[in-house]
């Protein structure tokens, strides 16, 4: 039988590693996808491509950015709960915070996945032309921006189960 001493460090160190992990994904994320912009010039017409003009483009910085928030003072609770001994009550506490926010990172990485695909295919049902053949820089930042969200994705995933499987030891 393993060192119960042992396992809740090594959960500890876990949970520790894969928040800042998670604080730097979403918060390269967030970064990336706020400081996209492109200037391109088509037939002679100057065109302008920022995140800020698309809603979900929006909407995936801003799930980042909370994301990132919350993670960080999820990690300080850590730290600060950590050194006395998390009970079951605490983990199931972290369940669903890292939960809602999976949930939240989800659906923002979902939103600019499919935008990216119209800018980058275009939908000729609607008659929207595809833009990444001309805003290169701007589709590239934008691609990578998604990664560190799908990356994001994953860690706060691994988190929750994490604390799902933690928090199970709850005695009613």
């Amino acid at each position: 039988m393993a060192n119960p001493l042992k396992t809740q460090k090594f959960h500890l160190g876990a949970q520790t590693s894969l928040r800042i992990l998670t604080i730097g994904t979403t918060m390269a994320a967030t970064w990336l996808m706020m400081t996209s912009k492109e200037i391109a010039i088509v037939y002679g017409l100057p065109f302008e491509a920022k995140y800020s003009y698309i809603s979900a483009l929006k909407f995936f910085s801003y799930a980042n950015a909370i994301a990132c928030g919350f993670t960080a003072v999820s990690l300080l609770f850590l730290f600060i709960f950590g050194r006395k001994g998390l009970t079951p009550s605490w983990f199931f506490i972290l369940f669903l915070h890292d939960l809602c926010i999976f949930s939240l990172v989800l659906s923002g990485v979902a939103a600019a996945t499919a935008i990216g695909l119209v800018g980058q295919y275009g939908n000729s049902h609607a008659g929207w032309m595809p833009i990444c053949d001309n805003m290169s820089k701007f589709c590239k930042r934008v691609t990578i921006s998604s990664a560190f969200g799908y990356c994001s994705v994953i860690l706060l995933l691994l988190l929750s189960i994490m604390a799902a499987s933690k928090s199970r030891q709850i005695k009613v």
